[in-house]
């Protein structure tokens, strides 16, 4: 429909818009339970104006490694498992697109298998297979240290 068309009014171009917010609502959640912010506010420490969120742990705790008891309380396991889940990509998170702008790119499995005629891989060339050999047959000898050192001196 052209939106800046003559044959537009004003009663069918509200009801497009209404449409549209129906169907915005209908996957929209709102939170409104309260948590922590997972990334609580780090100084800017590595010198280039970036966060660096990584805080190394006490000496002697295993991260990660010893189980943790989460209680019983439905809150906590619903918030735990939110910040597990933070990492995943939205297709992994919600059955369906939350927004307009995650509908254009939702499906993205292909809709044929791929026919191997045409994947072609990189393939290298003679300058990288003579690298790659060397460094493979040689185990760390420079390519231009011979045993008189004439050429290159350490």
């Amino acid at each position: 429909m052209n939106w800046n068309g003559k044959d537009t009014n004003e009663v069918a171009l509200n009801s497009i818009w209404a449409e549209h917010v129906e169907k915005e609502k209908a996957y929209m959640h709102p939170k409104t339970k309260f948590t922590c912010n997972p990334m609580s506010s780090v100084e800017m420490n590595n010198g280039l104006g970036s966060r660096v969120p990584f805080v190394t742990d006490k000496v002697g705790y295993r991260v990660g490694l010893d189980p943790v008891k989460l209680g019983d309380d439905p809150d906590v396991h619903a918030v735990v498992q939110g910040l597990l889940d933070a990492q995943k990509v939205p297709q992994q998170k919600y059955e369906a697109p939350m927004t307009s702008a995650q509908d254009v790119g939702w499906n993205t499995t292909p809709l044929v298998p791929p026919n191997p005629r045409f994947q072609h891989g990189l393939a290298q060339g003679d300058s990288t297979k003579f690298a790659e050999n060397y460094t493979q047959k040689m185990a760390g000898a420079h390519m231009f240290h011979g045993k008189s050192g004439k050429y290159l001196r350490f």
